[in-house]
This record gives structure tokens, sequence and C-alpha cells, in this order.
């Protein structure tokens, strides 16, 4: 008898490990933003922290939207669970706090299953915008004598990479 379709065996959608992480960085940053606030009473601390939270929920919402399985298999079903677990199994899921790889040892979920894509050939482009980079914001400071050559710079390093692109 086969198990249960992967996301029924995770009430939903499943959660990856990449992303628990990311929630429990918020977590992190919510309790000691708070822990801030009444040790130090200092609004810029600990808003730096919270909105730090808010940033990676932020990241671990939109990455649950984005980055889907691509197929049934890339998550392997968890054995089905029952009693007190079955009540806790959101927390634990979410924060992985169950032992999900006490069985085998093997993690029950696969990495977020993105399509491989093969890297751009080497180029001498992206050094050459980073130095009209450079010379423009030099030039910003120290006047026109830096930032005209690195305008001409920046525009044919532009031109070379986007044809570069294109061969």
């Amino acid at each position: 008898m086969a198990g249960p379709a992967p996301a029924a065996a995770h009430g939903g959608r499943a959660v990856v490990e990449e992303l628990r992480f990311f929630l429990r960085i918020a977590v992190y940053l919510v309790v000691i933003g708070t822990i801030y606030w009444f040790v130090s009473y200092e609004v810029a601390g600990t808003l730096l922290l919270l909105f730090g939270a808010v940033a990676t929920g932020f990241f671990v919402v939109a990455a649950r939207i984005s980055f889907q399985p691509k197929t049934p298999e890339d998550l392997v079903p968890r054995p089905p669970s029952s009693g007190l677990h079955r009540m806790t199994g959101v927390f634990g899921r979410y924060f992985a706090f169950d032992d999900e790889n006490a069985a085998g040892g093997e993690p029950t979920e696969a990495p977020l299953a993105l399509e491989e894509e093969g890297f751009p050939e080497s180029s001498i482009w992206p050094l050459a915008a980073a130095l009209a980079a450079l010379l423009l914001g030099l030039g910003l400071v120290f006047g026109p004598w830096l930032w005209i050559p690195g305008l001409a710079l920046g525009a044919s390093s532009m031109w070379g990479w986007l044809t570069q692109l294109t061969a």
C-alpha cells in the first residue's frame, strides 16, 4: 500500500528545511527584540531587530509561494503519526522540533527542487562594468576627470556584455 501523498502528509504543502531555517531566524529576532526592549528601552535597536524579523518572515512567505516542488517525487512522504504528535505537528514541522530523522537518519524532504541552470561563459565585461561603476562613484567625489572615463567604459562594457549574450 502506498503512503499518503506528500502534501497530504504535511497538512497541505510541505515546508522544506531551508525555509524552516529562516522561519526560526524570524522567531529568534522577535524574541530577542522583545527582550532587548524590556532590558534597554532603546527604540532604534528594537526596531532593527523587529524589522529584521519581518523581513525574514516576508522572505519565508515569498519563497514558499515561489519555490514549489517540481514533481511529487521531489518530496518523500513521512510515516503517518497519531495522538499528541499530530496535535503539535504544525509547530513541530515549521520549526523542525519533531524528530523526523530518527528512523533512517535521512531527511524526509528533498531540498528546494530548483531546476539547475548552466553557468554563462566566462567574460571580461562584468569586470569592466565594475571598474566603470568605481570610476563613476569616484567621479562624483573627485570630479569629471573620473566620471567621464567611467561613462565611456560603462557604455562600452554594457555594449560588449549585451552583444556577448546574443553570440
